[in-house]
């Protein structure tokens, strides 16, 4: 049974798969959907498209460095669209620059987590994530995209 959908937005594939992998040892009941580009997460969040009907996510975990949409452009486009603004997003990301990380704040992320370079740390993060944002915390009601 899943309890809650969390989309990850990350252009490297073997972050999916670790973030995965982590989410399956911490947390066998979410599941996440993966899409490479701060594009395609737009059109996931609205429904559009290939994502049409793929319901409200609960939670969304952004890299910063992309190509294309960056994760600074991304985190502005959902926070400057009522439908998305709700949602929670968390930058994941391996920057550690504080004037990254005062950007993500001033454009209105919820949390800021450093990606760690032992899987250990990145399993006890995506814990953490999930444990606070999913189970913890009372969060808003998704809105519906609108057509």
């Amino acid at each position: 049974m899943v309890l809650a959908d969390i989309l990850l937005v990350d252009d490297n594939q073997i972050d999916w798969e670790i973030f995965q992998e982590a989410l399956r040892e911490t947390a066998p009941t979410i599941r996440s959907h993966w899409v490479e580009s701060g594009e395609e997460a737009i059109r996931f969040l609205r429904q559009e498209a290939e994502y049409a009907g793929m319901g409200p996510v609960k939670l969304v975990v952004l890299d910063l460095n992309m190509p294309g949409l960056d994760g600074f452009e991304t985190l502005r486009k959902i926070r400057g669209t009522p439908q998305m603004s709700r949602v929670p997003v968390l930058l994941f990301s391996s920057t550690k620059s504080p004037r990254d990380i005062d950007k993500a704040y001033s454009l209105g992320a919820n949390a800021v987590f450093s990606k760690p370079y032992s899987l250990e740390r990145y399993v006890e993060k995506v814990r953490v994530m999930v444990q606070h944002w999913l189970q913890l915390v009372e969060l808003p009601t998704p809105l519906r995209a609108e057509r």
